[in-house]
């Protein structure tokens, strides 16, 4: 599932304020520590550890609050001070992972376009189910790596055009999917594999102050079972105001994902998931008259609906943080 998707506004918003600014050689950065309320009901929600008493229901929500760390130190340098280099976290969830740390290099042209390239990986791992199938019994955990590296090529030529791709490996670290009382050829039900990602965008200015981006979004993903392989088709469409040093932002977005083989799991169902999502933003610059401290407040809603209903899920997201500048 798609998560964090307030937060890309916020790392919107922050590229947009950022261009007004005079660029200056040296270092710099942001740091930034918040706290975030989720609520999950899917049956790969390790916070829950009720046992399955059938692979036909859903478990109930359990929440949890989690603090958030955000932060980069950047290095920029050149006679026009237009390339950078950069370590930080993504809060993007790009990548699985609680928190992932992103290294790369950003640089900006002539027609205004810029390109960045990073490397992710995931510093605390996200956990899952060994074996996500296993009913009446104690289900145990295991935890889900993913690395990737990141292309994006933002106002392509001078335009309004963005590019981005990402190519990521995912590797469930003791995958045990079916063996517990699932028949049949349980490799299909193998998770781990590689992937990627293809994004293109288009703003457009409606007034001075405020834009709209829609994003059509293509990904596919070779998982070591047949059944977890698929393909991705989706769409973005975000909206963002500064008013003064205020930024507001509204984001949705609808994925619709077709997987390549039979569920040996269900029947040998081809199983057909749609993902959808909305994420409200506020940022406050200059927070309580601090110059160089900024609050994010954010709440967002993601769901997944499955032509099996054991895939389905749905999730809500409050989270705020302040965040320093230097």
């Amino acid at each position: 599932m798609k998560k964090f998707i307030a937060l890309s506004i916020a790392a919107a918003c922050s590229s947009t304020a950022a261009v007004a600014q005079t660029p200056e050689t040296g270092f710099g950065g942001e740091i930034g520590l918040g706290m975030s309320y989720f609520s999950n009901d899917g049956n790969f929600n390790t916070a829950n550890e009720n046992n399955l008493t059938s692979t036909q229901e859903t478990l109930g929500a359990e929440a949890e609050i989690n603090p958030e760390l955000l932060g980069e130190l950047n290095y920029t340098f050149g006679e026009e001070a237009n390339h950078q280099v950069f370590v930080g976290t993504n809060n993007e969830e790009v990548i699985q992972g609680d928190i992932a740390l992103e290294f790369g290099y950003r640089t900006q042209f002539a027609d205004e376009s810029s390109l960045s390239v990073s490397y992710l990986t995931s510093m605390i791992n996200e956990e899952t189910w060994k074996d996500p199938y296993l009913v009446n019994s104690k289900r145990e955990i295991t935890e889900i790596s993913e690395s990737g590296f990141a292309v994006e090529y933002a106002n392509i030529a001078g335009s309004a055009f963005t590019v981005d791709t990402l190519y990521y490996t995912s590797d469930v670290e003791d995958e045990q999917s079916g063996q517990g009382q699932v028949p049949g050829d349980i490799n299909t039900l193998k998770r781990s594999g590689s992937g990627f990602d293809l994004g293109l965008a288009y703003e457009v200015a409606l007034t001075t102050d405020s834009v709209l981006i829609p994003r059509l979004t293509y990904g596919s993903y070779s998982a070591d079972g047949d059944a977890f392989s698929n393909t991705s088709i989706g769409g973005e469409l975000t909206y963002m105001k500064m008013v003064d040093n205020h930024a507001f932002g509204l984001q949705a977005y609808y994925n619709s994902v077709s997987f390549d083989g039979a569920n040996v799991a269900f029947d040998d169902v081809t199983r057909s998931d749609g993902e959808y999502g909305v994420a409200a933003l506020y940022e406050y610059e200059g927070f309580m008259g601090w110059e160089d401290v900024k609050f994010i407040g954010l709440a967002g809603y993601d769901a997944v609906t499955s032509n099996i209903n054991f895939y389905e899920e749905t999730e809500y997201q409050i989270g705020a943080a302040l965040s320093y500048s230097f």
